[in-house]
């Protein structure tokens, strides 16, 4: 994904599904293992993200 931010800078959001951790944790309607990892760069400093699934009330 991509975008551009309120300063004018480029946005990048590039992240990896770990199918196996998405199904366990779908199993187990969520737990704290990342389904999604990757980076976001703001022009040119990079951040590393993971992000977990969850379904619950």
């Amino acid at each position: 994904m991509t975008g551009t931010a309120a300063r004018g800078e480029a946005v990048r959001l590039d992240l990896r599904i770990d199918q196996g951790a998405l199904a366990t944790a779908r199993r187990n309607l969520g737990d704290q293992t990342p389904v999604m990892s990757g980076a976001v760069q703001v022009g040119d400093r990079r951040f590393p993200v993971s992000l977990t699934w969850w379904n619950g009330d």
